[in-house]
């Protein structure tokens, strides 16, 4: 019995990778009204749900960026913040929470990485292991590679740059409720975050949870809920949910979303989209609130 609802947990975690509840709004003035309403409806956290934090998300002040999983559309939320940082757009003062592959982004966008530069080694390491010729693809090896990527990646002072400016979820194990990291002791200590936020049981390494700090954990976007990025209403105006599903040319191909199958061009394109979309926010004023 046990074995059997692990399993469908596993199915459910590889189909429920974004924020069902953001839709696609054409205005900065719409997101904001999004995230304001569903804030209204679930500002109340279920105190059976271990909710829990190294220090309180909302204490601080600024702009929020909200990064939900998406497996490789990883690559879409890439493309948005190039575009962020070949405007030269100040990410310096903003606050990141992202879970899953969203947890990626948020970190290497808060260490100024180059997301060029991070998917020329993602596709370099999927060469080398074989991917586009493996009947299982990503299956069982995705783990590793993920933290030689983040290893080669992240500046040697990473856990400094980000400390209570990154928020990565993670899902502990049991429970099932929501954890938020947001003080790392050291760069090492921050990458564990990053793998235990995209655990997705088996599909990562073989293993059902990923032990972190003591504890079992999976994804961290297993059933998010807005209230787990933001605990409260108090900045709702500053955050903006970069989300894939909220580009209607990326929406349809969610099933996709653990499937590299198509193609290093099929990164790349998702990359270049992402790209294309942020302009449209941008012409749209969704980024004013980072200037």
């Amino acid at each position: 019995m046990m074995l059997r609802s692990y399993l469908f947990l596993s199915l459910a975690l590889l189909q429920q990778q974004t924020l069902a509840f953001v839709p696609p709004p054409t205005t900065a003035s719409k997101t904001r009204s999004t995230v304001q309403a569903t804030m209204n409806s679930q500002s109340k956290i279920d105190p059976s749900e271990n909710h829990q934090s190294s220090s309180t998300v909302d204490e601080h002040s600024g702009p929020r960026l909200i990064f939900p999983g998406g497996g490789l559309f990883f690559y879409w939320q890439a493309g948005v913040i190039s575009h962020l940082q070949e405007g030269g757009y100040n990410l310096s003062n903003a606050h990141l929470s992202g879970a899953s592959a969203g947890a990626l982004s948020a970190t290497l966008a808060a260490t100024g990485v180059d997301f060029y530069e991070a998917t020329e080694l993602a596709l370099s390491l999927s060469e080398e292991a074989g991917v586009w010729d493996r009947p299982l693809g990503l299956q069982g090896i995705w783990g590793d590679m993920i933290h030689t990527w983040l290893d080669e990646l992240l500046p040697h002072d990473a856990d400094e740059m980000v400390s209570e400016k990154l928020h990565i979820l993670v899902t502990p194990v049991p429970s099932f409720g929501k954890q938020t990291i947001n003080k790392f002791d050291t760069r090492d200590d921050l990458i564990h975050a990053n793998m235990a936020s995209v655990h997705l049981p088996w599909f990562l390494n073989g293993d059902l949870t990923k032990e972190f700090r003591g504890q079992s954990v999976i994804d961290g976007s297993f059933l998010a809920k807005p209230s787990d990025y933001m605990d409260n209403e108090k900045h709702v105006d500053n955050a903006l949910i970069l989300d894939f599903k909220r580009d209607p040319v990326m929406r349809d191909r969610s099933s996709d979303f653990v499937n590299p199958g198509k193609g290093k061009q099929f990164i790349w394109d998702i990359l270049e989209q992402g790209k294309r979309h942020a302009q449209i926010m941008d012409n749209q004023g969704e980024f004013r609130i980072l200037q």
